[in-house]
Formats: structure tokens, sequence, C-alpha cells
């Protein structure tokens, strides 16, 4: 074994991709551009390769939110940290057809930092083309009580976390405001309630008010490798370790202070991280 690797779960893992097939005539927003393919160059016709045009408004199909999109000054999607949609990841079935409330999202013990994706049955609607605009949306309460709670990323399977016709702006600027980076247009038809490995990429386009993205699961049955926190020694997850980056001297220091061989480039358990951070603010 190497460094503070412990062992594997030797079960199998699957990959299950949730995003929406780009094509011509798929749903879109009322009022955003209609998708529009067209081969400007092909081999049947002489050329020497096949080329093509694709043109899709920002929010069409699986795509994310980045701030700016209903903030003034809010920051575009280049300036996501990629650790905000790779990770660990809950996916929660709502079975109300309406809306997803505060008092539904109470009972499922939501933490800070998770990543949460929302099963409804718009799920069933890829099926059509046509735009429904009776989705089953994040209410506006239940939007405020993901931001005190401090998630790091909210998805849902249609075009908007906000509804069509009830708290549209409101939603997403309480997730917005809040630093939570939104994922919409999910297809978790073929998925379960449960907890995955989320792994998210967004196109990067400087300034993106919202990219398109092909997010996929990895099912929490896969070969995970485990390993000791460099601090503490508890046993965690390698996909929970947290990596200080070399530019923070002063939490490097912090550690080094009560643990004077301890490696940088070493993993940390969460608790040993915001342990640190914590003190850190304490002397400020």
């Amino acid at each position: 074994m190497k460094g503070n690797e412990i062992r594997r779960k030797p079960v199998r893992k699957m990959w299950v991709d949730i995003s929406v097939t780009v094509q011509r005539g798929m749903v879109h927003w009322p009022g955003d551009p209609a998708i529009g393919i067209k081969r400007v160059l092909d081999i049947d016709k002489g050329d020497d390769c096949n080329v093509s045009r694709l043109s899709i408004g920002s929010h069409t199909g699986t795509h994310m939110d980045a701030p700016l999109h209903f903030l003034r000054k809010g920051k575009g999607l280049d300036k996501m940290p990629i650790e905000a949609t790779i990770g660990p990841a809950r996916v929660i079935k709502i079975n109300d057809r309406k809306s997803i409330k505060a008092i539904e999202l109470k009972r499922h013990r939501i933490r800070k930092g998770d990543r949460i994706l929302f099963k409804t049955s718009n799920s069933r609607y890829w099926k059509s083309s046509q735009f429904r605009k009776n989705f089953v949306y994040i209410a506006q309460d239940a939007a405020e009580y993901l931001a005190d709670k401090k998630v790091r990323a909210v998805g849902i399977d249609y075009l908007s976390v906000g509804g069509f016709y009830h708290d549209g702006i409101e939603t997403h600027q309480a997730l917005l405001r809040a630093g939570i980076w939104v994922i919409e247009g999910l297809n978790l038809l073929k998925v379960s309630a449960g907890r995955y490995h989320l792994v998210c990429l967004p196109i990067k386009v400087l300034n993106s008010d919202g990219p398109r993205l092909e997010p996929c699961f990895i099912r929490n049955r896969g070969e995970i490798m485990q390993y000791k926190c460099s601090v503490c020694g508890e046993k965690i997850d390698g996909g929970l370790l947290v990596f200080i980056k070399h530019t923070e001297t002063h939490i490097i220091n912090h550690i080094k202070k009560d643990h004077p061989d301890w490696v940088e480039d070493n993993g940390v358990c969460p608790r040993c991280e915001n342990f640190y951070r914590q003190q850190l603010k304490g002397e400020k």
C-alpha cells in the first residue's frame, strides 16, 4: 500500500449518463433560440471531413446556471470551482407534482457542502418536444432553505429550478446569491434516489451565463479507494479527501505546528480542514 491508502471495496461500479441528447426540434424555454444543426463540410459532397455548425441557446438541454444568469455582477461559469460539481452527490425523489417545498426538504437531513439533485415527475417530459409550463420547480422557501444549508450545487430534471408561473426569479436569485451552482435539464428517469458520485463538466466559455455540459453518475458501489486522513487518521473514501492548496500557507503552517511531519501533498478529512480554517478565522 502507498501513502495513507487503506483498502479497496471490491464492488461493481456503473456509469449512468443523465444528460439530454442534443437534437433538432428538442424542447426549449419559450422565447429562447431553437436549436440548429447544419453540416457545413460533408465527405459525401467531396469534402475531406465532416464539420457541423451548432446553434443553441445557453439554457437549452442539460446546462448550468451561473450567477451571471440572474445577478448583474455575478460570476460567469468560467469562474466555477471544479469541485462544485464533481464529487459525492445525493438524488432526492420528490413526489409532489407541483413544487419542492422547504417542509419536504427538512426531513432529508441536507448538510453543508452537499450536491443535491431532485428527481421529480419532470423526467418523463423529455419524451416530448412540447414545453410543459406546469413542471415541478423549487419553491422560494425551499431555495432559501438550501441557501441557509450552504449546499454546493442543486440540480433538477427540467429546464429551470424556478417555476414558469411562480418563483422563477426568486428561486434563481436565492440560490445564486448564496453561491450555489445550479444544474438544469437533467434526465433522472433511470436513476433511483440515493447516493452517487457526480461528474459534471460545463463547457468553459468566458463570462458565460449558462453553457452546456455532460454530467454522468458513478454509483458509490464502485471500487472506492479508502484513505487515512493525514492529520487525525480517520478512514474516509478518497472522493471526500481534501487537499490544501500550496498557496494557503497560513493553514499549512497551522497544521505543521501541530504535526511537524505533515506533508502538504497528503489529503485531510473535511473535519480537519474545517477545524484549521476556523482556527485561522479566529485569529483575524
